[in-house]
């Protein structure tokens, strides 16, 4: 539908008629832009995709960020609880706090709770571990769950209660597990958050 006309056709129109010419352009003018006009909901509906594009991103950033940042307040607070409670051996390195992203590790020297080469927990170590249990008993609030580990000498172990480090180290784990959960009724759901 282009709107051209020869020499002729337009001095015919526009002979002695100004509103004729001036109703032609005008017309010629709206089909012009009216070709141009119709990119625009096109353009508007990529607009509109991108836009939403960027607010779940940032959405989702700052879902992110503030989980984060609730981990690490909850993190600060058992911290704070911990170097309330062991001032003398988080002093001395006999406990150590460590914040790894999500996870939270609280490392107990093995000389606090075993003797060298034994699995069973030493009253000392007794004694720091009824103060562990109590702090996680009343501050489930602040962690998702506990993680024990077991860890051994540093001299290698062979001998008649254990085979290896590694036996060793699985048995103490255990007896920390059965240490925190002594009775029957009582199990590792205990320290979970619910």
């Amino acid at each position: 539908n282009a709107w051209v006309l020869s020499k002729q056709q337009w001095e015919s129109q526009t002979r002695g008629n100004n509103t004729t010419k001036g109703r032609w352009i005008k017309m010629n003018l709206r089909k012009q832009q009216g070709d141009l006009l119709n990119i625009w909901p096109a353009f508007a509906d990529v607009v509109i995709f991108m836009v939403l594009i960027l607010t779940f991103f940032f959405s989702f950033q700052f879902l992110r960020t503030a989980s984060k940042l609730l981990v690490e307040n909850d993190q600060q607070k058992m911290r704070k609880i911990f170097e309330e409670n062991f001032k003398g051996e988080i002093r001395n390195k006999t406990i150590t706090i460590d914040e790894d992203g999500n996870l939270q590790r609280f490392k107990f020297a093995d000389r606090i709770l075993f003797d060298t080469g034994e699995a069973e927990i030493k009253e000392q170590g007794k004694d720091i571990l009824k103060k562990v249990r109590d702090i996680l008993k009343q501050n489930t609030h602040l962690y998702e769950r506990i993680q024990i580990e077991g860890h051994t000498d540093d001299v290698p172990i062979n001998n008649e209660n254990f085979n290896s480090n590694w036996q060793l180290s699985s048995v103490r784990a255990t007896e920390v597990v059965e240490f925190f959960a002594p009775e029957e009724n009582e199990s590792a759901e205990t320290y979970t958050n619910k």
